[in-house]
């Protein structure tokens, strides 16, 4: 029973993972798209 609750215990905290590594690529998507676009923004009006 200890054996199946660890079992839980390790699936629960890779889904976990999988959401955080979602999440971090969304951001780190999100800031790239953000530079590129204040770095054209500025270039252009200059």
């Amino acid at each position: 029973m200890k054996c199946r609750l660890l079992e839980c215990e390790i699936a629960n905290h890779q889904k976990t993972l999988d959401v955080y590594r979602t999440d971090y690529d969304q951001l780190k998507e999100m800031i790239e798209t953000e530079e590129l676009t204040t770095n054209y923004s500025s270039s252009t009006s200059s």
